[in-house]
């Protein structure tokens, strides 16, 4: 999980009370204390569900959220679970 460790530990502190978390990518950022990479900006599948081919997907997945309603244009997403 690495530098993504931060946004994990967030969102697990979000279980007992959040459902659903729409976010903005500076929002994110804050969590991370650091800039997403510009595919994340750029390429919506940066945001996909499988830790298999994106390592930092494992942080939202192992913390229980997917990510969902993602806008690059906006620069938002959504995590639920």
């Amino acid at each position: 999980m690495g530098q993504y460790l931060p946004l994990y530990k967030w969102l697990v502190g979000q279980l007992k009370t959040v459902r659903h978390i729409p976010s903005t990518f500076k929002q994110i950022e804050g969590i991370l204390g650091f800039d997403l990479p510009p595919t994340a900006r750029k390429k919506s599948q940066w945001w996909e569900n499988n830790s298999n081919r994106h390592s930092h997907a494992k942080a939202w997945l192992d913390a229980g959220y997917h990510t969902q309603e993602v806008d690059t244009i906006k620069e938002t997403v959504a995590f639920s679970r």
